[in-house]
């Protein structure tokens, strides 16, 4: 039975899934356990998930010693509680990839629901997401940015979006994040939709010197010092300077909210079907 039929589903109980994020460079530990049970759930067979497994992990499958399925499930067992954390997420994109094949695909989007209704109610700030493990942030920081991207996209601002996505991206990489250049996708973004509103080449800044009354007051102020303060960390960095990546995930959030903002003011005037522009804060 497939589990959203359930009781609980049915009758609208479940995990609380608005726990806190505290677990990004590390795995819980009955993670492990537990992509070994859903890949049997959906599908997997137990010498194809050993496969994946070594193959990952870089070892040879015990095929001398562990024929039968249980055997084999310890074998696999064995190895992921030994395995550093984040070949865990690896195998999880595995897993999720072996399920687009034609055979298991119908099990893809059950997977990934499991993988991340987990991270959720865990506490854990990576996501499953078109087979990736990508960045997760809170679940306010997480729907400003779905509604930005879609916002961005509906008015035809695509390279503005494609700067958030860059951003995410940027945020995800394993095992430490791009901190600076989340920060510059997320000011590109920002720019790009300016830049756009007003048929414009000027950098945000100066942009903003020009377009004051397109931001209601005193929201022209904080752009004009989140621009100053991502131009510090973002572009003209000092070691002593470098941004945390909660400030990233701040940066990111305010950029996707005045984008988006700006985005719903008017359509655009050619620049976001693909121009590059050039880096933020460059003249």
């Amino acid at each position: 039975m497939n589990r959203r039929d359930n009781f609980s589903t049915r009758n609208g109980h479940g995990p609380d899934l608005h726990t806190p994020i505290t677990i990004r460079n590390d795995v819980p530990d009955d993670l492990r356990g537990l992509i070994i049970d859903l890949a049997y759930e959906n599908g997997i067979k137990h010498d194809a998930l050993r496969s994946m497994v070594c193959r990952r992990l870089r070892v040879a499958p015990d095929t001398r010693n562990n024929w039968g399925p249980d055997s084999i499930d310890r074998e696999i067992r064995d190895l992921l509680v030994a395995c550093p954390w984040f070949y865990i997420y690896d195998l999880i994109e595995a897993i999720a990839f072996h399920l687009e094949t034609d055979n298991y695909r119908e099990f893809g989007a059950e997977f990934e629901n499991e993988i991340n209704e987990f991270f959720m109610t865990r506490g854990v700030g990576w996501k499953l997401e078109k087979g990736k493990i990508v960045f997760r942030g809170d679940e306010g920081l997480d729907r400003i940015l779905a509604v930005a991207a879609t916002t961005e996209n509906l008015n035809g601002y695509l390279t503005a979006s494609n700067e958030l996505h860059e951003a995410i991206k940027d945020l995800s990489r394993r095992p430490t994040p791009d901190v600076t250049g989340a920060i510059q996708h997320a000011m590109a973004s920002l720019e790009c939709v300016a830049r756009d509103l007003t048929d414009s080449k000027e950098t945000l800044g100066t942009w903003l010197k020009r377009n004051r009354e397109e931001f209601p007051p005193p929201l022209a102020d904080i752009t004009e010092k989140l621009w100053g303060y991502a131009s510090n960390h973002g572009r003209h960095l000092k070691e002593a300077e470098a941004a945390k990546l909660e400030e990233a995930e701040l940066i990111l959030g305010i950029c996707a909210t005045l984008g988006s903002y700006l985005a719903n003011k008017g359509n655009p005037r050619g620049n976001s079907q693909g121009n590059a522009f050039p880096p933020v804060g460059s003249s």
